[in-house]
């Protein structure tokens, strides 16, 4: 949604808002993270086994958009919020 929000609403190129949501999300999360931590929520073999699949995801996504540019990008991202939007209004379940 970040994402989203971000390309309509400003005229930088997916690659700077992409930093731009990293940033965002990494200042969030690692409050969030050590308040769950302490109160005892945390898995920490299944938060692993999540981030090293998050980090590939995310170096994958990386090397495309750098590789084949923002087209790509913009497909999946509209892709997903289609999706999302379906999911959520109970049209679809995934």
């Amino acid at each position: 949604m970040i994402m989203t929000v971000l390309t309509l609403v400003t005229t930088f190129k997916l690659v700077k808002i992409n930093s731009i949501k990293i940033l965002v999300v990494l200042i969030y999360t690692i409050p969030a993270f050590f308040i769950f931590f302490r109160s005892g929520n945390v898995d920490l073999v299944k938060g692993l086994i999540l981030s090293i699949g998050n980090g590939t995801g995310a170096l994958i996504g990386s090397k495309v958009q750098i590789n084949r540019g923002d087209a790509i990008i913009k497909v999946f991202l509209i892709i997903a919020v289609l999706f999302m939007s379906l999911k959520l209004l109970g049209i679809i379940r995934l």
